[in-house]
């Protein structure tokens, strides 16, 4: 009823006729489309009657509104959402349809990973950081121990301290960036913090993690 007073309006020649009426209106018609929200056919085969001429019934509904038995009546073609669906997919552009569909969900999954991975970062920048004040602690140490020790001596000391930490965390710190870029993969950052008792939001690790970014985006 809606939509016929709105064509209407629009200098269609639209009626609205109860569905009781509807086998007088199809027997009128050279196109049918239907489209309802019911959960029922709502054009049966045998509202059709014997056709001397073609009838095109388009179904748009799904479920489907139009009884498949009509499709084998002389002279009626019925087009539905399967039939199309089903025509596109073998055709050229159904089969570049496809690729892009497929493009687009390994993009958003790559897009989601790193999101997630992401969100692991502070947490090993504050693991890092730790390290960092560790390694300069005992050397702040060593040389209180060792003081007659010569530059160049402890120059080698640090340089060799650092590495060492730095090839023990390598794997772990890649590690998690890894298994946190999985869905329900951020229990592992959560893990780490609570190991090594990191504190993410310190304004330090913030300051590093921002210049880790920008320094990944000028690269």
């Amino acid at each position: 009823m809606r939509l016929a007073t709105s064509l209407k309006a629009e200098g269609v020649p639209a009626t609205a006729v109860d569905l009781t009426a509807l086998a007088v209106e199809i027997d009128l018609a050279d196109i049918v489309f239907a489209c309802t929200g019911s959960v029922d056919t709502v054009v049966r085969a045998d509202m059709i009657t014997k056709r001397s001429r073609p009838l095109v019934v388009c179904d748009l509904g799904l479920p489907k509104d139009v009884d498949p038995a009509a499709a084998e009546l002389p002279n009626v073609r019925v087009v539905d959402l399967e039939t199309l669906q089903r025509r596109l997919s073998d055709a050229p552009a159904g089969v570049d349809a496809r690729m892009a569909a497929q493009l687009v969900a390994s993009e958003v999954k790559a897009y989601l990973a790193s999101q997630r991975s992401a969100e692991v970062t502070p947490t090993v920048t504050a693991l890092r950081k730790r390290a960092a004040e560790v390694v300069d602690a005992e050397l702040l140490r060593l040389d209180s121990r060792l003081p007659e020790l010569d530059a160049a001596t402890r120059g080698e000391l640090a340089k060799t301290v650092r590495r060492v930490v730095d090839k023990l965390l390598h794997t772990p710190t890649v590690r998690v960036k890894e298994l946190a870029s999985a869905p329900g993969g951020t229990g592992y950052a959560e893990a780490l913090r609570e190991l090594f008792g990191l504190d993410p939001q310190s304004p330090g690790v913030v300051s590093q993690t921002k210049q880790a970014s920008v320094d990944g985006e000028t690269r």
